[in-house]
């Protein structure tokens, strides 16, 4: 059975503004790629769905971070959130780091409002505005309706490919049988007895598994790894519907089965659900290299190198340029991987990482009159490290 349409009348759309630089979503990927961008020398214009920046590290909650911190602008955050008192690192715990989310908000608004960063929020990507094959902007929608912002470079942090796809360029989803990894939901409990929680049994077995960790920014707060759905696309707004509903449903039921069998937790309460899913994977770009696992495992050392991502592997520069369109970067957990080799790039210091690096090259491109295809990488790859992010100890060294 075919599926029912209307037609929608073609209408102008108005063009609310314009930017060297025009970065889509605040998140883990891009604020560092706006600052970066902005630092640079760059106009740059951030847009963001939501009405805050952080993206999974202060909506989601994911508000911890292990002790394999890479790259220039994640050790720069840290110290910031830790000297305002809106961080700490963990001893007790292999010296993570954990930041209070809303502090992280206030600390991404802080260093893009002194890196001169635009912004406008709630304001939904919904359209791609290509010209030639080159993306020349976005359309957004919001309370007030639609309107077209333009860009002489695009970079795409949405965490799903969404300005890669609705420009045309190629992408993969899932493993091959479309498969995706489980969406999550985090959340804060507080008023727990750290001390019972961690030396006493529960009564009863758990109703299902959840991990958290004590952040010790609060008394008794724990921030828990919730309940997981697999299943679910994360680019289809009613199997979100559903996950969402699902796991809202868990927590609960978890947090109930605490208060009545986990000692310590008899007058504790949940405080928070996280505002987004942890949605984990769904498109990723097929770019000028696709990173595989036999590389990740054989540890290759690129010769476009931009970072090091988890357990020190190499980045290259080519898996943040999709193939198909131009004018285009992309960071965040929907760079040029296969379905291995995003597990370990999607968490958080790696799309620091990649954000930052597309920031800058955005930035360069704009100022050279070139492409993101077609910039010098050697500069790209002097500035990064004249920035203090980690390079292999002879670039010479390096092979593809």
């Amino acid at each position: 059975m075919a599926t029912k349409t209307i037609r929608e009348p073609a209408r102008e759309v108005p063009v609310m503004a314009e930017a060297d630089v025009l970065v889509v979503g605040g998140g883990t990927a891009g604020l560092p790629a706006a600052v970066a961008a902005a630092r640079a020398g760059a106009d740059v214009l951030l847009v963001e769905r939501y009405g805050y920046v952080g993206g999974a590290s202060s909506g989601g909650l994911v508000i911890t971070l292990p002790e394999d911190r890479q790259g220039a602008y994640t050790r720069e955050l840290e110290e910031r959130l830790v000297a305002c008192g809106g961080g700490r690192r963990m001893p007790e715990h292999r010296d993570w780091l954990v930041w209070c989310p809303e502090m992280l908000k206030w600390m991404g608004l802080r260093m893009l409002e002194e890196a001169g960063v635009r912004m406008l929020f709630h304001a939904m990507a919904v359209g791609a505005v290509v010209e030639d094959g080159a993306v020349q902007g976005i359309v957004v929608e919001g309370k007030g309706g639609r309107g077209a912002v333009l860009g002489k470079v695009v970079v795409d942090c949405t965490g799903d490919a969404d300005i890669a796809a609705l420009a045309g360029a190629r992408f993969a989803k899932g493993d091959g049988d479309g498969r995706m990894l489980d969406v999550t939901m985090m959340f804060l409990m507080l008023g727990v007895d750290e001390a019972r929680y961690l030396s006493e049994k529960p009564k009863t077995d758990l109703p299902r598994r959840m991990g958290g960790v004590f952040t010790r920014l609060r008394p008794g707060e724990l921030n828990v790894w919730g309940g997981a759905m697999p299943g679910i696309d994360g680019t289809d707004p009613w199997d979100l519907t559903r996950c969402e509903n699902e796991l809202r449903k868990q927590v609960v039921e978890w947090v109930e089965w605490a208060r009545a069998s986990r000692p310590g937790c008899e007058s504790a309460h949940l405080a928070l659900t996280s505002p987004q899913l942890g949605v984990r994977e769904t498109r990723r770009i097929v770019g000028d290299h696709v990173m595989t696992k036999e590389e990740w495992k054989a540890g290759v050392e690129f010769p476009d190198h931009i970072g090091y991502a988890y357990e020190g592997k190499s980045v290259p520069y080519r898996s943040l340029i999709p193939q198909g369109v131009e004018n285009l970067l992309v960071a965040g957990r929907c760079i040029s991987t296969d379905h291995e080799t995003q597990g370990p790039m999607r968490i958080i210091p790696p799309c620091m990482v990649t954000g930052h690096a597309a920031g800058e090259a955005a930035a360069q491109a704009v100022n050279d009159g070139a492409t993101p295809r077609g910039l010098d990488v050697g500069r790209l790859q002097a500035r990064l490290r004249g920035l203090g992010v980690p390079f292999p100890h002879s670039m010479e060294e390096v092979q593809r």
